[in-house]
């Protein structure tokens, strides 16, 4: 790693200043991120599908700490398709109540651990990995009041899923209506 790593890690690990978050379509921000990947994941010969609810999903938050924490999900989930040729990798965004969801799924070979285990730092099954990525996504997470949870596909794969509450000047507006 490059000397400026560590700096610009922490600073994404900080509290998260009112004067950095803005509120946006999440579902804008989910579509540059897959346009970013979808290079690797032609070359990769892994499907990148999305499906992006229609209805009004606006997150109050720091875009790029909430860019990073979703080109994490997506890298992991490219890498766990790594070597399949024809594996999908779907993404798909909904509001649920009070919350916007972001669904990954893959069609890797599923979670090599618990999830509780894998969102400890400097855990890692990959050979090239730091074990810093799903720490981070999490801690993201919770900086803007959501979680992260990750949990097992059957016959095999894995579900990520950002949840991250409403802005509330939206909902505010909507219950108006």
């Amino acid at each position: 790693a490059h000397p400026g790593a560590v700096p610009m890690s922490a600073r994404f690990l900080a509290p998260v200043d009112a004067a950095d978050r803005i509120t946006q379509y999440n579902a804008a921000l989910v579509e540059e991120v897959v346009r970013v990947l979808e290079g690797p994941a032609a070359a990769a010969r892994v499907t990148l599908a999305t499906r992006l609810d229609e209805a009004d999903a606006w997150v109050d938050a720091d875009p790029a700490r909430l860019r990073l924490a979703l080109l994490q999900l997506l890298s992991n989930a490219l890498d766990a398709c790594e070597g399949d040729a024809g594996a999908d990798v779907r993404v798909r965004t909904r509001r649920r109540g009070g919350t916007v969801q972001v669904t990954i799924e893959d069609d890797g070979p599923g979670l090599p651990a618990s999830p509780r285990v894998l969102m400890r730092p400097f855990v890692s099954t990959k050979s090239r990995g730091t074990g810093l990525g799903l720490p981070l996504v999490a801690r993201i997470a919770r900086l803007h009041g959501g979680r992260l949870s990750l949990t097992p596909r059957r016959p095999r794969g894995t579900r990520a899923r950002l949840i991250l509450p409403c802005a509330v000047e939206v909902e505010v507006a909507e219950e108006a209506s």
